[in-house]
């Protein structure tokens, strides 16, 4: 059908082709989206250079009931704000900073934890990390509107979240040995 535009659940905007796609291929983020059954578009538009094309996408977007987006980027990290005012509040924005040449993506993360308040956007980290967390925040929402998801939700985490063991030791205990000793 000429002129449909599927609903995904996420939708996923990073400024750069090059180096943050790099960055959302080595996160396993639209992995983590595809085992827990999250419907995801990845797209590269930047807010700088353009902001009308980025305005048109996500109106579209939010028309046909993608629940919430992902804003990914790096420098003065502006994509996942003006998300945000285009959006004028009605879904959710997750931001995560990219790193540049420049201050280690620090400069990014300022940029979207100092948002004025009103239309936020939640931070979810640096890099691949800051953009695994997001998938799974973002199957965390989704799952919210569709509970059928809530098992392989459960399962991922299980799988993945895998706690170190916990031990104490006192001084009057002697120190455990190392294999070969």
């Amino acid at each position: 059908m000429k002129g449909y535009v599927m609903a995904y659940d996420v939708v996923i905007v990073v400024g750069s082709k090059d180096s943050d796609m790099e960055k959302v291929g080595a996160s396993k983020m639209l992995d983590v989206l595809n085992k827990v059954g999250v419907s995801w578009e990845l797209s590269v538009i930047s807010a700088h250079r353009n902001p009308d094309e980025l305005k048109q996408y996500i109106v579209k977007r939010a028309n046909t009931g993608t629940l919430l987006f992902v804003g990914a980027a790096g420098m003065a990290a502006h994509l996942p704000g003006a998300i945000a005012a285009i959006l004028g509040g009605f879904r959710p924005v997750l931001g995560v900073a990219l790193s540049s040449s420049v201050l280690d993506g620090l400069d990014a993360l300022l940029s979207e934890v100092r948002m004025p308040p009103g239309l936020p956007v939640g931070v979810c980290g640096i890099d691949e990390a800051g953009l695994r967390n997001a998938a799974i925040m973002a199957c965390q929402i989704v799952a919210l509107a569709r509970p059928q998801l809530d098992t392989k939700l459960y399962q991922y985490l299980a799988d993945n979240n895998k706690q170190p063991a916990i031990g104490l030791l006192a001084s009057d205990q002697e120190l455990p040995k190392r294999e070969g000793e």
